[in-house]
């Protein structure tokens, strides 16, 4: 009897142990799926994203992220200024994943001490082709990426005058710098985003003429302006930035001289 009892067992063994097993992975898995709501609803919290249910018909993840805030006046407003330098195009390329997150109101073309006489629009007609051919898949995920003509009824051309580098306001208006000029002038109570991933004289021209030509509405403007400049030496990529800080004091600038802890522009003195 104990013989047959133990090769009972024996049989038996295996059998526990694929069972423990299987309750195991359904454990862990139960685990992952509550870890993974709860993330999902902590991102959801701290990016104004929600939730949506999917037609029950589609394939794919129940759940797909609506930007919450994808009417306008729940997102940040940005403007990018760019030379169209290698590094500006790498980041444009980022920059169009994100635009599902703020209101893009501006995509302005500039010149720089390092890109003199600029670049166009051509390389970001280009890129928006690009982004044209992904977006069917992005708004899978998100439906507030903005659509290709919205994108390109954004773009102007700034400062691109090899001679105003160095200079300071008042320059020749640009459609550019009347883009910036005209955004600052809205109603809209929001802030308003101005990145130089290139030079800034752009939007000295456009603070000189807010201020010279709409007195009454200076103050109140201005102070809407927030202001990213990106160095490349003390001297920055023109003059505008050290203009804008000189005698528009309303207008926050931040400087970003280099990069802690991943590439920067001054190699091992600040790796």
């Amino acid at each position: 009897v104990t013989r047959k009892v133990r090769v009972k067992v024996q049989h038996i063994l295996p059998l526990v142990g694929i069972f423990t097993v299987l309750g195991i992975l359904w454990l862990v898995r139960g685990f992952a799926a509550t870890g993974s709501r709860a993330l999902e609803a902590e991102a959801s919290t701290r990016s104004g994203s929600q939730p949506v249910v999917a037609d029950s018909s589609a394939s794919g993840d129940s759940l797909v992220r609506l930007n919450a805030a994808s009417q306008a006046a729940g997102k940040p407003r940005m403007i990018v200024m760019t030379d169209g330098e290698i590094d500006d195009t790498d980041s444009f390329v980022r920059f169009l994943y994100y635009t599902n997150d703020f209101e893009v109101v501006g995509i302005v073309a500039t010149n720089s001490r390092w890109q003199q006489n600029g670049h166009g629009r051509g390389w970001i007609d280009s890129l928006l082709d690009a982004y044209a051919q992904i977006r069917p898949n992005l708004i899978l995920h998100d439906p507030a990426y903005p659509t290709v003509e919205y994108l390109r009824s954004k773009v102007a051309i700034g400062i691109e005058d090899v001679n105003t580098i160095w200079g300071t306001p008042p320059f020749a208006d640009t459609p550019g710098s009347e883009l910036i000029l005209n955004e600052l002038r809205k109603s809209d109570p929001r802030p308003l985003y101005i990145n130089a991933w290139g030079g800034s004289n752009t939007t000295a021209q456009a603070l000189y003429k807010l201020k010279n030509m709409h007195p009454t509405e200076y103050a109140a403007a201005a102070s809407k302006a927030k202001f990213f400049t990106i160095h490349s030496t003390p001297e920055g990529q023109d003059n505008g930035w050290k203009w804008i800080g000189d005698n528009i004091p309303e207008t926050e600038t931040i400087v970003n001289f280099s990069y802690n802890g991943t590439w920067d522009y001054w190699g091992d003195k600040n790796p």
